[in-house]
């Protein structure tokens, strides 16, 4: 299936593999939701001949050693 994606400005593009999915990467790099700056990004979704439309918040979460990241920070 082909996908498309519209955030930032951008339009990502691609075709599912053999489970289902389908990897993306953005070229910009794209301003994180956080509760002090809760950015939402206009995105736009088609696949199949199907598309959707909506606001979302992105966020980064990891870990390094035994610390939980949010957006790159410590959360504790």
């Amino acid at each position: 299936i082909a996908v498309r994606i519209s955030i930032g400005g951008m339009r990502l593009s691609g075709t599912t593999d053999a489970s289902g999915r389908v990897r993306l990467k953005a070229r910009n790099r794209l301003a994180l939701w956080s509760p002090e700056k809760p950015v939402l990004h206009e995105v736009r979704i088609e696949a199949g001949g199907e598309v959707v439309a909506d606001r979302i918040g992105l966020r980064r979460i990891a870990t390094r050693g035994r610390e939980l990241l949010f957006n790159g920070k410590p959360l504790f």
